[in-house]
């Protein structure tokens, strides 16, 4: 079970590298245009706080 955590993890890092933002596209149903302010540094001018991001698809409170 081990052996393979170890190569999931290594797998995802290997398509995944740590420091780079993985393609928007690839991770999320938004656009890159719609998450352009989420993906800004933390307080820099433009900046969104992804807790601001409006509910999507079936599982979103009522």
């Amino acid at each position: 079970m081990c052996k393979l955590m170890v190569e999931l993890v290594d797998n995802i890092l290997k398509l995944y590298p740590s420091g780079k933002v993985p393609p928007v596209e690839e991770t999320t149903l938004r656009t890159e245009a719609e998450m352009a302010p989420y993906l800004k540094e933390p307080l820099s001018e433009g900046w969104k706080s992804v807790y601001a991001l409006p509910h999507i698809g079936p599982f979103f409170p009522s």
